[in-house]
């Protein structure tokens, strides 16, 4: 006799499928992430609430579900729709592309188990009705419960404020699962009877525990079901758990969200105060390197700087994120997008990227060392020879793609600026590895630290240069499709691909790829490397040298500055009183007597050191302040009214010596000496103690600094041996990682002591070094300056020129249109007030064309009466305003010079201008400017307040000027400049006494010119 029997299904099937099957919380996570994505959402959130009950929750605005849906699929485990990939409703797409389904067996939302037992699940459908269930899926963990005996209570309603509302007749109904109180006898016997087995094995196995291991203690037993029942009643669901549900905030009107209670204990390393335990790291670490960078970041959105020709890579529109929130405040734990995509990648200095394809040969570009050596994907690398591709549709591999950039790890070897370096370093801690995306999402475990599916780190273990690849500095990943690997299957607990024949053809290809790669280009078999690495490491010393040497320059500047500010406001404050000291010795000296004598020379000595101790020897820095300025100039005339006075203290001695003809002249010079010499004795004395103070220093931070370095090198030189001994690293790669250690410290080294060797055999050779450096740096900021305000000038010459054409072009227009008026128009008084403006506008036009600079250049002879003609002319009616004359001798008008209009005029524009303007904010009578020739020279002459002897070395520097209002500081840099062009040059004639005015004296001086 046959009997046809079924299987019967226990409740613990489930948490075998569910809960056992993932790996660790993040994976199952992930998987939930997938889900949402599989539900067209754009953003799923994964959020942590704090509180006596901590909760976490789960939300998305995707498709969601109605009561049907959770009834018919959500419930119902291997659901057929996963199985035949059935094509999601385009309603259901609102407006997003269609996306691969990333689910595969239908069991994902089982992975909600592993984040908590218990949970309230909420979705709703556009235009329909939300429902809401509740589950604990520790009830499926009872061996002696059939699955068919749980029930899961679900209800719907209307609005969202009713939600909340029926979680306690959801916990009612939970709990039967629990008591068996329902209207069915059977099952209510069944439930009863596998609790009660349940909860007395547990019991058993507690007693052992706690016998085993000493710790018995009676009170602590709770029976799994009641811990169960009050764990339900005590949930702890509340509204503030929804915040993060853009249906909740109404910013969607569908969605689902999932709440946690009695949530994982890796869960509540993000809730504890304090340090973190290792243990804690790592768990926290696990969640980042599994969550961060879900969503494909490589893809080229047209950022790659060669053509890409990717087949597999899809600009996903999903942001799924992780934040944690306490006491009310919300941060972020894991973002919604990465701090990077592939253009910021593609600043690597290599990068290597392509496709291999069905056949199994990659085609793609590389960049080493900053420089795209192969493009248009013609770089080939064909698969091993004893490495069969599949052909058959059940293990053929389909096309894939592949993008790593990476940096050398010693920033002396690499092409990238300290900055650059220093940015992907920290880049690296959190995202470095190379991953496997497909469909745009991650596939785990690969990526993870822990995970080295292609062997990378293992090759490199054995021989770290010409292996090259480091996972801790690579990013990368590898580009899959279901549509074209549908032969790549994840394990059922998603720990990898299922080792099939497609798994490990793509595994052996890669790993093909990147040994082949790292020899011809990157690694240290490369001869690319080999030929370039010198040069770059010379040049990155050099670098660092001329950036070490600014660095200094600008700490030199900064103490110049510091001193110059102190120095300035201390000698201010002394040499008012100083004047007065000297001027009343001079008032009160008398000569009746040698000791008259000697107390004036004490009184001069003592001036003379006084003047000596306040002078500012470093000079003016190149950067001051209109206050600075103004102190500074106050300091000069206060130091030359002191230097002047002394000397006429001096003269006033040596008159009063030869006069009276001491007595004993040999005691009074005697004791002068003695004077002299004590001061000097004392001077050197103070310096001395400083020095040996300094050196006394110097000493102590030298033999610091080498025993930190002895350290530092010793830790890590330890740390090695440890390796080594724990079997950790081979032989070979720790001497070659020593090598490499010890060349970096004796490069470090050398660069300290050997350039404050050289400094201080400078000083051996009495060299100034301050001097040196501040008139370097002073020269090197002022060309810097020069070419930087140079290229602006450029560009505003530029401009000029082109607004000088097409106001010229508006010009025509103008009087064209005038002249085309009426008769009657043309002669009203409207008429006439723009024919005057029009005719100012255009008078000044005139003036400009000689001034043109671009097009043909134009040499000419320019007479100085020509000069002088348009001069008049231009400022014609400024002059007459302000009552200036203006005049040039018969000398000047006769001179001729061979050049260009455009070079000539504004020079001699701009003096007549500066002399105009100062003549009319100065109070004087009878004001004049005047052209003249002294000496072969053309002269710009004025009867105004001249320039202040301390400012004349800084006259012809670009932006410097002591106008308060309108002034650029522009002209007089010009006029040098247009005049070096030619090969002329001007100067400022400080003494006027040969001058024709008094005042303010510009000489020109032409290359070449005649008199007439």
């Amino acid at each position: 006799m046959i009997n046809s029997l079924t299987f019967k299904t226990r409740a613990r099937t489930l948490d075998h499928l569910g809960r056992e099957q993932i790996a660790d919380v993040p994976t199952a996570i992930s998987e939930l992430w997938k889900n949402a994505y599989d539900a067209y959402s754009t953003g799923v959130n994964v959020t942590l609430y704090d509180g006596e009950k901590p909760v976490v929750a789960i939300a998305d605005d995707g498709h969601g579900m109605n009561y049907d849906e959770f009834v018919e699929k959500w419930l119902v485990v291997g659901t057929e729709s996963k199985m035949h990939s059935s094509e999601t409703p385009i309603a259901d797409r609102f407006g997003l592309p269609r996306r691969s389904k990333q689910g595969q067996k239908g069991i994902g939302r089982l992975s909600s188990a592993h984040l908590g037992p218990i949970m309230l699940l909420i979705s709703k459908r556009q235009n329909d009705e939300f429902v809401i269930a509740m589950i604990d899926w520790r009830l499926f963990e009872n061996p002696y419960l059939l699955l068919s005996d749980i029930q899961i209570p679900v209800t719907t309603v209307a609005n969202k404020g009713l939600l909340f509302e029926e979680v306690p007749l959801l916990v009612e109904s939970l709990m039967e699962n629990v008591w068996g109180t329902s209207g069915d006898d059977a099952r209510n016997a069944r439930i009863q009877n596998a609790w009660t087995e349940f909860d007395k094995g547990a019991h058993e196995d507690w007693l052992s525990f706690n016998d085993k291991m000493d710790l018995f203690d009676n009170k602590k037993w709770l029976a799994p079901s009641e811990r169960i029942a009050q764990s339900i009643v005590d949930a702890g669901f509340e509204e503030r758990h929804a915040d993060a549900w853009p249906l909740w905030n109404n910013q969607s009107d569908h969605g689902t969200i999932m709440l946690v209670s009695e949530i994982n204990e890796d869960f509540h390393v993000y809730l504890q105060d304090g340090n973190t335990s290792s243990t804690q790291g790592y768990i926290k670490d696990r969640f980042f390197q599994t969550l961060a960078a879900f969503v494909d970041p490589y893809f080229d959105k047209g950022d790659s700087p060669l053509i890409s020709k990717e087949v597999n890579a899809v600009n996903v529109d999903f942001s799924p994120s992780m934040d944690i929130v306490e006491a009310n405040r919300r941060r972020a734990e894991v973002d919604e997008k990465t701090p990077f995509d592939r253009k910021i990648i593609n600043e690597l200095e290599h990068v290597f990227y392509g496709t291999i394809d069905e056949h199994g040969v990659f085609s793609g570009c590389v960049k080493v060392f900053g420089k795209w050596r192969v493009g248009d994907y013609t770089y080939k690398i064909f698969p091993p020879k004893d490495l069969h591709i599949p052909k058959r549709s059940d293990s053929k591999l389909g096309p894939c793609d592949i993008y790593i950039g990476t940096y050398d790890r010693v920033l002396n070897s690499s092409t990238l600026s300290d900055e650059q370096f220093a940015f992907f370093e920290e880049l690296a801690l959190r995202y470095s590895g190379f991953y496997i995306y497909r469909d745009g999402l991650r596939v785990l475990p690969y990526g993870r630290e822990d995970n080295d599916f292609f062997e990378i780190e293992q090759r490199r273990s054995l021989n770290a240069g010409r292996e090259f690849w480091n996972k801790r500095r690579m990013f990368g990943r590898l580009g899959l499709s279901r549509s074209l690997n549908p032969n790549l299957k994840d394990k059922a607990g998603r720990e990898g691909f299922i080792d099939n024949t497609s798994a490990k053809t793509l595994k052996k290809l890669v790993e093909n790829i990147l040994m082949t790669a790292a020899r011809d280009y990157f690694g240290s078999a490369s001869e690319i490397r080999t030929s370039e690495l010198k040069t770059i490491q010379n040049e990155n010393l050099e670098k660092k040298a001329k950036e070490k040497a600014e660095l200094d320059a600008e700490k030199l500047k900064a103490k110049q500055k510091k001193e110059f500010g102190k120095n300035l406001d201390a000698a201010n404050k002394l040499l008012p009183q100083l004047i007065e000291e000297i001027r009343q010795h001079l008032k009160q000296a008398k000569a009746s007597a040698s000791s008259d004598i000697q107390s004036a020379q004490e009184k001069l000595e003592n001036a003379r050191r006084t003047i000596a101790r306040i002078k500012i020897r470093s000079g003016i820095p190149a950067k001051t302040t209109r206050k600075e300025d103004r102190d500074y100039q106050a300091y000069q005339h206060s130091i030359a009214e002191a230097t002047g006075l002394a000397e006429r203290l001096s003269v006033r001695i040596s008159e009063w010596i030869e006069r009276d003809a001491p007595a004993k002249p040999a005691e009074l010079l005697d004791k002068q000496i003695k004077r002299l010499k004590t001061q000097s004795s004392r001077n050197f004395g103070i310096w001395k103690q400083k020095v040996d103070t300094l050196l006394d220093g110097e000493r102590a931070r030298i033999s610091k600094i080498r025993a930190e370095r002895a350290t530092e090198f010793d830790k890590q030189a330890d740390l090695l041996l440890h390796l080594v001994q724990e079997g950790r690293e081979t032989l070979a790669v720790a001497t070659k990682k020593l090598e490499v250690w010890h060349a970096e410290f004796m490069q470090e080294d050398t660069e300290i002591f050997e350039s404050y060797i050289s400094s201080l055999d400078a000083l051996k050779e009495s060299i100034d070094l301050e001097n040196v450096a501040l008139h370097g740096v002073a020269e090197s900021e002022d060309l810097r300056a020069e070419v930087e305000r140079l290229n602006e000038l450029a560009q505003l010459g530029v401009a000029v020129e082109i607004l000088g054409h097409e106001l010229h072009a508006y010009d025509n227009m103008m009087s064209r249109g005038l002249a085309n008026l009426p008769e009657e128009v043309r002669k009203s008084q409207a008429a006439d007030s723009i024919r005057n403006g029009y005719e100012g506008v255009s008078k000044q036009l005139n003036f400009l064309a000689p001034l043109k600079v671009s097009g043909q250049r134009t040499f000419r002879n320019i007479s100085g009466e020509e000069l002088f003609d348009y001069l008049r002319n231009f400022f014609e009616e400024l002059l007459r305003k302000r009552h200036i004359k203006f005049s040039a001798s018969e000398t000047f008008k006769n001179i001729k010079v061979y050049d260009q209009p455009a070079r000539l005029f504004p020079v001699f524009i701009n003096l007549v201008n500066n002399s105009q303007y100062w003549l009319f904010v100065t109070e004087k009578e009878n004001k004049e400017i005047r052209l003249d020739l002294i000496d072969g020279k053309a002269i710009v002459s004025d009867n105004g307040p001249g320039i202040e002897a301390h400012d004349v070395k800084r006259l012809f520097q670009l932006f410097f000027t002591r106008k308060s209002r309108g002034g650029r500081g522009v002209g007089l840099y010009l006029c040098r400049a247009n005049l070096r062009a030619g090969g002329h040059s001007i100067d400022y004639v400080a003494d006027a006494t040969s001058m024709p005015l008094d005042g303010a004296n510009f000489a020109v001086t032409f290359s070449n010119f005649e008199n007439m």
